[in-house]
């Protein structure tokens, strides 16, 4: 039974993993922490899995990938996708921590945060239907 819960999680781990890699944006947990047997372990395994393929993934290429669609798809790229794609790519070569995006719609915002970069993106905008 424990080699069962072992593999069993260890999948879970790998499933996390995979799905952060690829730009999962929320992980939602449902049986495991309503009605499993260690709701907060579950908690912090998934932390951990999506902590780690973070830590692992591989932002230059992420950013090399995006430049080289913009390029071959230039027909269709807005000037907005140009200009996320460049900021990524700046943000990464000068190891900015921080990106403020001041924004009306957010629709910026959540298009650099497609990118995965690795810096905070900090969204600004006075509308409060916008913010929440």
């Amino acid at each position: 039974m424990v080699a069962e819960e072992s593999h069993a999680a260890r999948q879970a781990s790998n499933d996390i993993s995979c799905a952060t890699l690829e730009g999962a944006d929320i992980f939602l947990l449902t049986h495991e922490t309503s009605i499993g047997k260690d709701p907060s372990g579950a908690t912090i395994q998934t932390a951990k899995a999506i902590m780690e393929a973070e830590r692992i993934y591989d932002h230059k290429q992420a950013c090399a990938n995006a430049k080289l669609d913009n390029q071959e798809n230039g027909k269709g790229v807005s000037m907005a996708e140009i200009l996320c794609s460049n900021a990524m790519e700046l943000a990464l070569e000068n190891k900015v921590a921080m990106m403020v995006v001041i924004t009306e719609s957010g629709h910026i915002a959540r298009m650099l945060a497609r990118h995965r970069p690795q810096a905070t993106i900090l969204a600004c905008c006075v509308q409060s239907n916008v913010v929440r």
